[in-house]
């Protein structure tokens, strides 16, 4: 399908031209970086190798190549938001540019200074020269696996700063790779690197820093700090019993059917050693709609990936979101208590502000009639907050009929004190009620992730578990409440104005169904009468 692309902005309603696809995936190989196309000789599945006990594909590319780090450059979203930061400061283009590529196209990056040209939007759009096609491939094998250990986890590598070996040299787990057939095959070689299996790889792109409209510097995205702050974190001297690396949960070591996995890494050599535990490339987040949308659009994303493989990707994205917290509901008589725990090594939602999580509450009595309720939506709209634009909706502990429901959210504001979704448009955050991860350690913690406008009385000081509570309706006898998650609200998806540009035309067609919130868990209570 032939959707629209280009930079050229369009005054009024002036229709945006139809343009060609994003560019194909080829085989990239440079005197310093092997593309991905080139690492699949091995690493994507054949016949035999590299498949579950139901033949399904768990090869590192084959999984990688529909998460959103194989499309981390093709990913519609980005290129939209990108095209209107370049609108509303074109004078900061090239910053821009260097800021947002670096993360979702390292390698292309790396490789575009190299040659004394840094890359730009445009480049990534339109170019055939190797840096660019490098770039289209997202977040590569060796974006990951060529990273050096050294600064990883310091403030000099934020904001995607890894230095990458240009010789041709990766990282892996194994103490004792085998090298013939890399050597062989595309003139590569592997040494053992333990910072594969760490978090503070990840933390280079899972910490942003933008820069603030009053000359500071705002810490935009921070899973990474999020997670050295909680008890998950491996790199505390004394680590708590459940302590885990990000790619424990995002690199999963189970089948879709949460059967562990014993599988070869490679289909070359044939004597490739069966690996257990075999630490899949998913690299499952929290962006199952998107992927669901991209689905009948994915010759468009010219990244060879099918439709049914983006939906399976997105299935495990819901999967891993329904693992994200858990929900209990106590009634002393009087009043219903909400507990909400977070299960994650972060805060929930993390990353991208414009994520949210809310509770829809429903209380019915004995016919079934509706007698309270707090949180309803309709096609993906929170009633009486949707419908009001933007508003920034306060933190509640207590929830009352016609008052706001609680959200879970980071809010940004520009100069003007209002929402913004651009990154180089921030002046502060005036929300920040997302709930905290177990084991939390204030004293540790960046002092920017602190809580912000949590309502009185609230227990977000109590780490990873959060209570609000409504009064007890009369003739209540079912309680009925849904933990929900959007990773893209309609409200943000309105901002693109599809007449701007083609990126946001594109964008807003791939996202044209609504984004119908994804239960991460729900519980019912029967109340005595």
């Amino acid at each position: 399908m032939t959707i629209m692309l280009g930079l050229a902005a369009c005054a009024g309603a002036r229709p945006v031209p139809p343009q060609p696809d994003l560019l194909s995936a080829r085989a990239v190989n440079t005197p310093a970086f092997a593309g991905v196309q080139v690492c699949n000789r091995c690493h994507l599945a054949n016949a035999t190798v590299m498949r579950d006990p139901r033949g399904r594909d768990v090869s590192p590319i084959g999984e990688w190549q529909v998460s959103m780090m194989g499309l981390a450059a093709r990913d519609p979203y980005f290129l939209a938001a990108l095209a209107r930061e370049h609108a509303a400061r074109p004078q900061q283009a090239a910053f821009i540019d260097d800021l947002c590529l670096r993360c979702h196209a390292p390698v292309g990056h790396a490789a575009a200074l190299a040659a004394g040209t840094p890359l730009r939007m445009q480049d990534v759009l339109a170019s055939m020269a190797p840096p660019a096609e490098l770039a289209r491939e997202g977040v590569t094998c060796v974006g990951c696996h060529a990273a050096m250990p050294t600064g990883l986890g310091e403030p000099s590598s934020f904001n995607g700063k890894l230095t990458l070996r240009t010789d041709r040299v990766v990282f892996g787990l194994l103490q004792a790779p085998m090298l013939d057939a890399m050597r062989q095959m595309i003139q590569m070689s592997a040494e053992p690197g333990e910072h594969m299996g760490q978090s503070k790889l990840c933390g280079s792109c899972h910490t942003v820093e933008v820069p603030g409209l009053s000359g500071d510097t705002v810490l935009e995205q921070a899973t990474y700090l999020e997670w050295r702050a909680s008890g998950f974190s491996t790199e505390r001297a004394k680590r708590e019993p459940y302590a885990a690396e990000c790619q424990q949960c995002h690199m999963p070591t189970v089948d879709d059917d949460g059967q562990p996995l014993a599988v070869a890494m490679s289909t070359r050599p044939l004597t490739a050693p069966v690996r257990t535990p075999y630490a899949r490339h998913t690299l499952v987040g929290g962006s199952a709609y998107l992927l669901q949308q991209l689905a009948p659009f994915a010759g468009w994303l010219g990244a060879g990936v099918r439709s049914d493989e983006l939906l399976a990707a997105a299935q495990r994205s819901t999967a891993l979101l329904q693992q994200a917290a858990t929900l209990e509901l106590s009634w002393d008589g009087e009043r219903v208590t909400v507990a909400v725990t977070n299960q994650t090594g972060h805060k929930l939602p993390t990353g991208y502000p414009t994520r949210r999580m809310w509770l829809h509450v429903q209380v019915q009595d004995g016919a079934g009639r509706v007698v309270f309720e707090s949180g309803a939506h309709r096609n993906g709209k929170i009633d009486g907050v949707d419908d009001r634009g933007e508003p920034i909706v306060p933190d509640v502990a207590k929830l009352q009929a016609g008052g706001p429901p609680i959200i879970w959210q980071a809010v940004p504001v520009g100069a003007d004190q209002r929402v913004t979704h651009l990154q180089l448009g921030v002046a502060r955050f005036v929300k920040d009620n997302r709930i905290l991860p177990r084991g939390w350690q204030t004293a540790t913690a960046d002092v920017r992730l602190a809580p912000i406008a949590v309502a009185p009385g609230s227990d977000h000081a109590t780490p990873g578990r959060v209570t609000v509570w409504f009064a007890t309706p009369r003739d209540a006898a079912t309680v009925t409440v849904e933990l929900l998650y959007q990773s893209i609200a309609p409200a943000t998806i309105a901002t693109y104005d599809p007449a701007a540009n083609a990126l946001a035309a594109r964008f807003r067609t791939i996202v044209a169904a609504p984004p119908v919130p994804s239960v991460l868990t729900r519980n019912t209570l029967r109340l005595a009468q």
